[in-house]
């Protein structure tokens, strides 16, 4: 029987919730859990561009053409060269890993070509259609019904610009950064009136808005569960929650979504082509609720808080994909 795979990375623990949860409920199934680090330590072949790619880490053999149920929760960049034999400038060592990487992603992709040809397989998120790209959701989820705060694309700030009440946010994903002594994060900020350099990188602005509260949306193949973030209760929240007070965690509750709210993200999530993912809301003073962005791999252990168990929702999904599509 085809096996179940999760393309993730090491330090998931929700894979491992999930790979535990699919154990407990039907130990019968086979679940292969596969790492970007597989795909260089593990041995990999193919005989001629139209046979099946194998990969083989340990006892685990993996097939192209034998693959049922396959989710993406996770992935990575690979491992890079960290030494080179020889004087090496460390530009060469950039070239050079620049190159690993542009290698890999081809392999990669290709890889993911293949499983999706099997016709016998189910993507919970086919990696062909994870990319973060913040500003094709506020596109299509405009399309599809929800309101979305007025955004613009500035590489230059005029006065009447910094007259408005507006936050910035990253075009991509959130960036980190670390020192022996701190921890640094790109999170959505407040524009105050201070002095921008006359150009800059085309980023992103948007309307600063009046938030009753935020909404963590958990989305599993066209069925939504909301979490209510009260982030507006403590100063370090209030632009962006995710400005962890640990000392003062925010309070959060199971949120009934509006049925036309729920429908807006099925469409939505539909046309992204995503079956699974976390979603961010707001719900404004007026009532409004305002879509903000959709992460295909997020994080949702703040459900863990309540009497929804996800992790054993996915595994029961996964599950229930698996008999579906073994035929």
């Amino acid at each position: 029987m085809p096996p179940v795979i999760i393309l993730s990375i090491p330090s998931d623990a929700s894979t491992t919730k999930v790979m535990r949860w699919m154990h407990y409920l039907d130990d019968s199934i086979n679940v292969i859990r596969l790492h970007p680090e597989d795909l260089y330590h593990g041995k990999i072949t193919q005989t001629g561009i139209d046979g099946n790619i194998t990969i083989e880490v340990g006892k685990t053999k993996i097939s192209t053409d034998d693959t049922g149920v396959a989710w993406l929760r996770k992935w990575g960049n690979p491992p890079l060269l960290q030494t080179m034999v020889g004087k090496n400038t460390r530009t060469t060592l950039d070239v050079l890993n620049a190159h690993i990487f542009d290698e890999y992603c081809v392999f990669f992709n290709f890889l993911v070509r293949k499983i999706t040809l099997n016709k016998h397989t189910y993507w919970f998120n086919n990696p062909f259609y994870v990319s973060p790209n913040k500003l094709h959701q506020l596109e299509i989820a405009q399309k599809a019904g929800l309101k979305i705060p007025h955004t613009i694309l500035r590489n230059q700030l005029t006065p009447e610009d910094l007259q408005k009440k507006m936050i910035t946010k990253n075009l991509s994903e959130m960036a980190t950064f670390s020192s022996s002594h701190n921890f640094y994060s790109t999170y959505t900020s407040q524009v105050k009136n201070v002095n921008f350099k006359e150009h800059f990188f085309v980023s992103l602005f948007q309307e600063e808005i009046e938030k009753e509260l935020e909404l963590r949306v958990l989305y599993i193949d066209g069925i939504c569960y909301a979490m209510a973030i009260f982030s507006q209760e403590n100063s370090q929240t209030k632009t962006d929650y995710r400005r962890y007070d640990y000392e003062n965690e925010n309070r959060m509750e199971l949120f009934r979504l509006p049925q036309n709210i729920n429908e807006a993200i099925v469409l939505f999530m539909n046309l992204m082509n995503l079956q699974t993912g976390s979603l961010d809301l707001i719900l404004d003073k007026n009532g409004d609720y305002i879509f903000l962005e959709v992460n295909p791999s997020g994080q949702y252990d703040l459900f863990n808080n309540s009497n929804i168990q996800p992790d054993k929702l996915i595994a029961q999904h996964l599950i229930k994909k698996h008999y579906e599509y073994r035929h």
